[in-house]
């Protein structure tokens, strides 16, 4: 059973540099994009787009890490782009039909960054009544993104098959994952490749977001892992780079036969 514990009492949440009351308006999360946007994927654009984008890049071999690479013996996912596709635009698809309209609302009401309040542990009915405030003409729409469960396309092609051979061959698997922490019990449930891990790591329980270090060091801690011998998957380069700097190895998630080859590399496969 893989275990996201609520942490009972917790009213300050951390949004990239920026610690926040649990019920600030979004104004006075006085959020930026640099270094927090950037942890997520854009909503705007569809997912293999952007891994189009990002395919000549570097994929964080273990032989470019600052530390000595050693075995792996352990495997952390991401949720989102790795495993689920998470796709915004599918809530939309009748209450927006035009994609320049589409692009506008992403860009400018449920953007990137109002997501990630949510991510990082604020309710629901609080951000979408005070993102109402500020657009009422665009009330339905924001309404609309409590949809939640319709914005997975489905599973990421090929990748819960190589969770299910990593199973079978006895290696620890677990989730790091930046989500509200309700979405992700529901999403649990809806999904069975999700049940196949040993445990999780919800920044909506902990009110903070991957990229900050204390995450990473919640997971290693919770679940005694060794970071120089854990391996994070992440579609994300800043999640990438955040999990290096506290001493994991590193693998950015482009698509499955890659990662693959990098599970053969480690003798995970």
């Amino acid at each position: 059973m893989v275990r996201a514990d609520l942490v009972p009492g917790r009213r300050r949440v951390r949004v990239g540099a920026h610690r926040v009351e649990v019920g600030a308006t979004a104004l006075e999360l006085g959020l930026r994009t640099a270094g927090v946007a950037g942890q997520l994927r854009d909503p705007g654009r569809p997912h293999q787009e952007q891994d189009d984008d990002e395919d000549d890049q570097q994929l964080c071999h273990p032989s470019s890490l600052p530390f000595p690479a050693v075995a792996v013996t352990g495997v952390v996912f991401d949720i989102g782009g790795v495993l689920l596709d998470w796709q915004p635009r599918l809530a939309y698809r009748e209450l927006i039909p035009d994609p320049d309209e589409l692009d506008w609302f992403l860009a400018n009401v449920c953007t990137t960054e109002w997501n990630l309040t949510l991510d990082a542990g604020r309710p629901f009915d609080e951000a979408c009544a005070e993102l109402t405030e500020r657009h009422p003409d665009q009330a339905e729409r924001i309404q609309a993104w409590r949809n939640q469960d319709v914005m997975i396309a489905g599973e990421v092609p090929g990748t819960a098959d190589l969770v299910r051979r990593l199973k079978d061959r006895g290696v620890p698997l677990h989730l790091l994952t930046n989500m509200p922490a309700d979405v992700f019990r529901a999403r649990l449930a809806a999904h069975p490749v999700l049940q196949l891990f040993d445990g999780a790591v919800v920044s909506g329980d902990e009110g903070i977001l991957k990229p900050e270090a204390g995450l990473f060091r919640v997971l290693l801690d919770r679940f005694g892992l060794e970071p120089a011998s854990t391996l994070f998957v992440d579609d994300s380069e800043v999640n990438v780079e955040g999990a290096r700097a506290v001493g994991l190895q590193t693998h950015r998630f482009v698509d499955a036969e890659r990662l693959e080859k990098a599970l053969t590399d480690h003798g995970l496969l």
